[in-house]
């Protein structure tokens, strides 16, 4: 990523406990209807509460900090 996108200007770097998800062309419609009503979402879901449900859904093992496992 730096070599191709950002070099030395603005380093790209992964924050502490990052999770990265990949949606099929299939989905799209799905997650574009997602990605409107995000706002909305988290009126009543934390992001970190919303990222430990899609771990869940998922079966990806994590610990309590909401670290992958």
């Amino acid at each position: 990523m730096n070599n191709s996108f950002f070099g030395e200007k603005r380093p790209f770097d992964w924050q502490d406990g990052y999770g990265a998800f990949s949606a099929s062309r299939s989905d799209f419609t799905k997650l574009a209807n997602y990605i409107d009503n995000q706002k909305t979402i988290h009126e009543s879901l934390t992001c970190e509460e919303e990222f430990i449900g899609i771990l869940e859904h998922n079966g990806v093992e994590y610990n309590k900090n909401g670290l992958l496992a």
